[in-house]
């Protein structure tokens, strides 16, 4: 293994941590590492997105197998979510890297300033 690879992982590893520990930011903060690494926006997006919708599948799976997801709330939530999803991968994919980069880099600084406040 490279030790490319290594780096990978442990900023992986350190992400679901602060996941575990806060129930939130794993997207933000693999993605706002993979950006400062040169990865474009769409590739860092796709990588990020592509292990949250497993370890989502699985934790939604989980509360609705204990009984603790709000069928009603989750009927109202499905089609704003689905379209909020569609637009915000249209976005992504429209707009060039160059121009995505600071918004990705500013949400980062204010979930961070957020938590800091909590």
């Amino acid at each position: 293994m490279g030790s490319s690879i290594i780096v990978y992982i442990i900023v992986g590893f350190i992400a679901q941590i602060i996941d575990g520990a806060l129930g939130m930011a794993y997207g933000v903060t693999s993605t706002t590492f993979l950006l400062s690494m040169g990865i474009p926006p769409v590739a860092a997006s796709a990588s990020v997105h592509s292990a949250e919708v497993f370890t989502s599948g699985v934790s939604g799976l989980a509360h609705l197998r204990f009984g603790s997801v709000d069928k009603k709330l989750f009927k109202k939530l499905l089609l704003p979510g689905i379209i909020g999803g569609i637009l915000g991968a249209y976005v992504l994919t429209a707009v060039p890297g160059k121009t995505i980069k600071p918004f990705a880099y500013n949400g980062f600084d204010y979930t961070s300033k957020s938590i800091q406040k909590s």
